[in-house]
């Protein structure tokens, strides 16, 4: 089978992987060097209804959740045309930010008959394991005598949450109050933020006064447990609330609003 370009679309809501190259080889060849082995459980035969040429499409996770321990929430799946007889071998993977591998699945067979083959799998995302920030989806597909290698970002985030204790209820005017409260990566996750979340999260500090609207007018970093204090000047009776924006890193986060009244 004479070897051509591959072409990629979109199939529904998610990402669309670019297909980096496309290989000549031959039926039946080992995967390259550095793929995951093909185990035997791993192997499946799938039959596929209606008849096309390769063309491989790819959907997966634009953006991905952190969570405390490893979990199965989001998968890749791959669609192909084959033609009865021929071998597909069928390699789904992703990385974090650091280049840490998230593990998917290898698959392989030879098709049954001619059409479409769609293979689906889960990556394991670990919270304590992977990193937050920009990752990428990885697939490679080797079908009769092509070879298509693709990839495409994905932004990984933790759930994160802030929040702000009861300040003083009452001060005079022109006085200062201190604000503090604590910053965390989400439900489950221990209070030590390291250095590399510290650099990453900036607390903004709003204030609404009565009958006005929300507008920042402070900002401050975390400590190294998460912890964040500021003093702020008191001119008028209103509302103060804790919030930290949305990153490549971060979901957006903010507090409940606490009342400070000018005496």
């Amino acid at each position: 089978m004479r070897s051509r370009p591959a072409r990629v679309r979109s199939i529904g809501a998610g990402v669309c992987l670019a297909v980096a190259a496309v290989l000549p080889g031959t039926v039946g060849a080992a995967p390259p060097a550095g793929a995951a082995p093909t185990s035997a459980a791993a192997e499946t035969t799938v039959r596929a209804a209606g008849a096309g040429e390769h063309n491989v499409t790819v959907r997966g996770p634009s953006r991905m959740r952190l969570r405390t321990g490893c979990r199965e929430d989001y998968s890749i799946r791959v669609s192909f045309d084959v033609s009865a007889g021929e071998d597909y071998w069928v390699n789904l993977r992703g990385q974090d930010s650091q280049g840490h591998t998230i593990d998917g699945s290898t698959v392989s067979g030879t098709a049954t008959a001619t059409g479409r083959t769609t293979i689906e799998r889960p990556l394991l995302l670990c919270g304590e394991g992977h990193d937050a920030g920009v990752g990428k989806l990885q697939v490679n597909v080797h079908v009769g005598d092509e070879m298509v290698d693709g990839t495409a970002r994905t932004v990984i985030r933790y759930a994160d949450r802030v929040r702000m204790k009861k300040p003083k209820r009452a001060v005079g005017r022109g006085h200062q109050v201190v604000l503090r409260g604590r910053w965390d990566r989400g439900t489950g996750f221990g209070l030590d933020c390291g250095y590399h979340n510290r650099k990453f999260v900036r607390v903004r500090i709003d204030f609404k006064p009565e009958g006005g609207s929300w507008r920042q007018i402070a900002r401050t970093r975390i400590g190294a447990y998460g912890d964040w204090r500021k003093k702020v000047e008191v001119r008028r009776t209103g509302r103060y609330r804790a919030r930290v924006r949305k990153s490549d890193r971060y979901l957006p986060a903010r507090s409940v609003a606490r009342r400070v009244r000018v005496r």
